[in-house]
């Protein structure tokens, strides 16, 4: 059986998300300053014990489950990195502050990297919460009082 590991999602990283990590100022390395955590992360949400963290690997048939969920992490983490930044619009009738577009565009493509994650059965605990409520209507006119 073949496994892949940290290296391995490292240089997806790296070649997926080159631009726009160097955009926000992070590093795709596996180190603190870099994207330790986020590999971590990723493997841990595979199911590797915390205490193997350092030296994880995992079953070659999740690496794209894993691209996915790593994807995730280093997006928000780069969303985060912009979310204090804001445009702001002076044009009538009044002013106005919005997010940045580069916000908004970390926040689409990480919104898409989790839908497929979760496609994979991945990130549907606290991180996927959001897409578990449903909703319902109940018939509530017959309890009204009827005229004597």
């Amino acid at each position: 059986m073949s496994t892949f590991g940290r290296s391995d999602v490292v240089d997806f990283l790296r070649g997926e998300h080159r631009a726009l990590a160097a955009d926000a100022g992070v590093e795709i390395n596996d180190t603190a300053a870099g994207v330790k955590s986020v590999i971590d992360r990723t493997f841990l949400e595979l199911g590797t014990a915390y205490s193997s963290l350092s030296s994880a690997t995992a079953d070659e048939r999740l690496y794209l489950p894993a691209c996915e969920i790593a994807s995730y992490f280093l997006l928000r983490r780069i969303a985060s990195i912009y979310a204090p930044k804001a445009d702001v619009w002076t044009e009538h009738p009044s002013p106005e502050e919005r997010r940045s577009q580069k916000f908004e565009q970390v926040t689409k493509l990480m919104n898409a990297a989790k839908k497929a994650a979760q496609g994979f059965g991945y990130l549907t605990g606290a991180d996927g919460a959001d897409n578990m409520a449903t909703y319902g209507t109940f018939l509530v006119d017959n309890l009204e009082p009827e005229p004597e």
